[in-house]
C-alpha cells in the first residue's frame, strides 16, 4: 500500500527484515525487546528447541524508500482460527514496533489500522489479532497510539525511575538519611564478612554459568512462594531459560549480567538489557542462605542504579510486575495494554469469549485471599506429586 511518501510492506523473509532493521537502529526508538539482536536471540533458541517459531511475519514501513518502522508479527494456527501475535510475545516484557526516532513525531493517526488491514487483506485466512503487553508509553519514548480493536489493562504495570547524573546528590533526593546510613551499614557488614566484589560479568562461560544460578534462585523462590515458574530447571528448558543461556554466551553481549561476590562465590545476580538511554532490570534474584541482614539483593539494586546514573542513562527500568520494591523505588508507572482485534463473524466470536473469559478470571482475582489460594494450590499440587513420585 502506498500513501504519499508512505509505503507498507510484507515481509516474510527475516534475512532481508534484519538488514532494514539494521538501518532502522541507527536512529530508532524502541524496547530491548525490539531488536535486530533480540530477533537473532529468539530465532535461535527457537530453532534450537527443535519446534521452531511460528510464522514471521513482519510489516515494514518506509518513507521516501527508506524503512522507518517495523512490526514483527508471528501467525500462530489453531483447529478453527489463525491469529496474529507479537513475535517473542512470549518472553517479552513489552512488544511494539521498531520506529525512527524522527518518524514517532509524526506517525499518522491511523498507521497501526492500515498496517492490520494490510495484513489481513494478505492473508485472509487470519482470524484475529492478540496483541499483549504493549506499553501506552516507554521511558524516553513517545506516547503510543494505541490499537483499534478491545483493550483492556495487563494485570502489572511496569515502574521507572528517572535518574540524576551527579549520583552523590541524588542518592539524597532517591533514599532518606536513616535509609542510607542503613543500607551503608549493610555494606559494611557485607564487606567485613568476606571479599566483597560488584561486577559486571563479561567472559561468555561465567555469564552463563551466573545465569544459570540466578535463574536457579529464582525458580526455588517462585517454587517456595507457590507461583509459576517461567524459568525451568537444567534439563527442563522453557523458552525464556533457552533464550536466556544463547544470549549470555554470545560475544555481542545481547544481555548483560551483574554479580555480587563474596569470597568468589556469587550470593546476587541480575540479568539487565541496555538500551541508549535506559538501563532495564529483567531478572534478579539472591542465595537465600546469605545472612538476611546484609540484603544482597537490595544491595545488587542500588549498585546497579547507581552505576546506571554515573553512567548517564536516563532511566532505571524495572519492566513488568507489581512488585512492592519496585512501587518503592519508582516515580513512574508504565501502563501495559492487551489489544484484541477481531475480523469478521468467527473473530468477533473469539474475541468476545476470550474478554468474557478474562473478565470473570479478573472477578475471580479481585477477593484479597484469591493470590494465597493459588499459591496454596501449587504448593499442594507440587507436594502431592513429589510423594507419587
Amino acid at each position: 500500500m502506498q500513501t504519499a511518501s508512505i509505503r507498507i510492506d510484507i515481509c516474510y523473509d527475516a534475512e532481508k527484515v534484519t538488514d532494514y532493521w539494521r538501518m532502522l537502529e541507527a536512529n530508532a526508538v524502541d524496547s530491548p525487546f525490539q531488536s535486530s539482536g533480540w530477533l537473532a536471540v529468539y530465532r535461535a533458541a527457537m530453532e534450537h528447541s527443535g519446534k521452531g517459531w511460528g510464522e514471521p511475519v513482519f510489516v515494514v514501513v518506509f518513507e521516501h524508500d527508506r524503512p522507518v518502522a517495523i512490526y514483527p508479527f508471528v501467525m500462530v494456527r489453531g483447529c478453527l482460527t489463525t491469529s496474529i501475535q507479537w513475535l517473542a510475545a512470549n518472553i517479552s516484557d513489552y512488544n511494539g514496533p521498531a520506529v525512527d526516532r524522527d518518524f514517532s513525531t509524526r506517525i499518522p493517526p491511523d498507521l497501526f489500522s492500515r498496517v492490520i488491514g494490510n495484513l489481513r487483506a494478505s492473508r485472509p485466512e487470519i482470524t484475529y489479532a492478540s496483541l499483549t503487553c504493549v506499553p501506552q508509553s516507554c521511558p524516553g519514548l513517545p506516547q503510543r497510539v494505541s490499537p483499534v480493536g478491545r483493550s483492556f489493562r495487563a494485570d502489572y504495570d511496569s515502574h521507572a525511575l528517572a535518574l540524576q547524573r551527579n549520583w552523590k546528590e541524588y542518592y539524597k533526593q532517591l533514599r532518606s538519611k536513616d535509609t542510607r546510613q542503613r543500607l551503608n551499614s549493610k555494606l559494611a557488614g557485607l564487606r567485613k564478612a568476606g571479599d566483597f566484589k560488584f561486577a559486571r560479568v563479561k567472559v561468555p562461560a561465567k555469564r552463563v554459568e551466573v545465569a544459570e544460578q540466578i535463574m536457579q534462585w529464582k525458580a526455588d523462590r517462585l517454587a517456595a512462594a507457590g507461583d509459576r515458574n517461567p524459568f525451568g530447571r537444567p534439563g527442563r528448558e522453557t523458552d525464556i531459560r533457552r533464550t536466556i543461556l544463547i544470549a549470555v554466551a554470545r560475544s555481542d553481549n545481547p544481555i548483560e549480567v551483574f554479580a555480587i561476590y563474596l569470597d568468589g562465590k556469587p550470593v546476587a545476580g541480575m540479568l539487565a538489557l541496555l538500551t541508549n538511554s535506559v538501563f532495564h532490570l529483567w531478572v534478579t534474584s539472591f542465595d537465600a542462605r546469605t545472612n538476611p541482614r546484609f540484603s544482597v539483593g537490595t544491595l545488587l539494586l542500588l549498585k546497579t542504579i547507581e552505576l546506571a546514573a554515573r553512567s548517564g542513562y536516563s532511566y532505571y527500568d524495572f519492566l513488568s510486575g507489581d512488585e512492592e520494591y519496585k512501587k518503592d523505588w519508582c516515580d513512574i508507572r508504565i501502563p501495559l495494554w492487551h489489544h484484541l482485534i477481531p475480523f469478521g463473524f468467527k473473530g468477533s466470536l473469539v474475541c468476545a469469549a476470550m474478554s468474557a473469559r478474562r473478565g470473570v478470571k479478573s472477578i475471580l482475582a479481585r477477593p484479597p485471599y484469591a493470590k494465597h489460594m493459588i499459591r496454596s494450590s501449587r504448593k499442594a499440587a507440587k507436594r502431592f506429586h513429589r510423594t507419587l513420585f
